[in-house]
Parts: C-alpha cells; sequence; structure tokens
C-alpha cells in the first residue's frame, strides 16, 4: 500500500515537473515570434477579397485547408486595370521586441503565372515575396534573405500585402526573429492588442 503511494506522489511530481518544463519551452518559442490569419486584415481593398471556404460567396470556388477555412484571395482578373492593381490587404502587427525578422507567408498559388505578392512595411518601398514553384497546395513562402525592411523596433508596424498577380491566396502571415524556423502547417496564432 506505501509503495502505490510512493509512486501515485513520483507520477504526480513527474507531471508537475513536465508541466514547468513544457509551459517554459511554450514560453521561448513565441518570444520574437508572431503569427496572423490573413482574414484579420483591418482593410481589404478589392479586388482583393476574404474567402470563407465554410461559406463561399456565389461563383467562388473555395480551396479547403486553410487556417479557420478563411483566407484572402486576388481573383482572376482577364486584363487587370490600374485600380484593379490597387488591391491590397492592410495588417496592424505589434512585436514584442525589436530585432532583425524573418517573414513567412502561407500561399496558394496557381501556377508560375501567379505566384508572387508585393509586400510593403510601413512606409518602406516593397519587395517581392515568391516565386517558388509549389502550386495547387499550401505551403510557405520566405521573404528574401537580409531584407532590410525587416529590421524593425518593438511596437506597432504597418504591414500590407499588395497586388503583383492574380490568382493568388493568402492564409496566414508569420514573423520570427529565429532565422531557422522554418513553418510546416497552419501556425498557431499569436493573440494581437
Amino acid at each position: 500500500m506505501r509503495l502505490n503511494r510512493v509512486r501515485c506522489r513520483f507520477a504526480v511530481w513527474r507531471l508537475w515537473v513536465a508541466g514547468i518544463c513544457l509551459s517554459g519551452f511554450a514560453a521561448a518559442a513565441r518570444a520574437g515570434h508572431v503569427c496572423v490569419d490573413a482574414e484579420s486584415a483591418t482593410h481589404v481593398q478589392a479586388p482583393m477579397r476574404r474567402v470563407d471556404a465554410g461559406n463561399p460567396e456565389e461563383g467562388v470556388t473555395p480551396i479547403e485547408g486553410a487556417s479557420r477555412n478563411t483566407y484572402l484571395e486576388i481573383p482572376a482578373i482577364a486584363e487587370p486595370s490600374e485600380e484593379d492593381k490597387q488591391a491590397h490587404a492592410k495588417f496592424k502587427i505589434t512585436l514584442e521586441e525589436g530585432g532583425d525578422y524573418v517573414l513567412w507567408m502561407r500561399v496558394w498559388w496557381d501556377d508560375e503565372c501567379s505566384n508572387s505578392f508585393r509586400v510593403g512595411i510601413n512606409d518602406q518601398s516593397p519587395f517581392i515575396l515568391g516565386r517558388n514553384r509549389v502550386f495547387r497546395r499550401w505551403n510557405w513562402v520566405r521573404s528574401p534573405p537580409r531584407t532590410r525592411q525587416l529590421t524593425l523596433e518593438a511596437g506597432t508596424h504597418t504591414l500590407k500585402v499588395l497586388y503583383r498577380e492574380d490568382r493568388v491566396r493568402l492564409d496566414q502571415i508569420l514573423l520570427t526573429t529565429d532565422p531557422r524556423f522554418v513553418p510546416v502547417d497552419i501556425e498557431p496564432l499569436t493573440s494581437q492588442p
């Protein structure tokens, strides 16, 4: 009987220690790491639009597998006008610490003619993100190495995802100070003030 109580106490102690270790690991993993869903944009300029795959608008063929089943897209445009080329989504992202960040975006490209966005941070010149050759599935694309626009201070920043090509979709945006971090699937979201 006494042996069982000792085993039970030891098992509870191991769980308690594991909980402390795991909670410390989770907190460390979040430092310098921000992830938001694309549909959390504060402004979306047409023809970019929000798509709810669970409840699509008439004429919209949704793509499954997005975080929370919702994403942004620039639909097919036969001959884009200058107004169409103004399509963008604006995000307010708050960083708890400053540093050199890597930007990742979870995207869906149709083909080699529809595989990039322009990205602007604060009032800096936009850069091109994408141009990889993974088509017709959700995948993560990384900002170009040493992108000077991604040296950011702690605080709130404006990030704009701008038109470059049509038939492109955006699911999540991730900023991290860890240059070795590589997202694989849907990432957990970071709460934003």
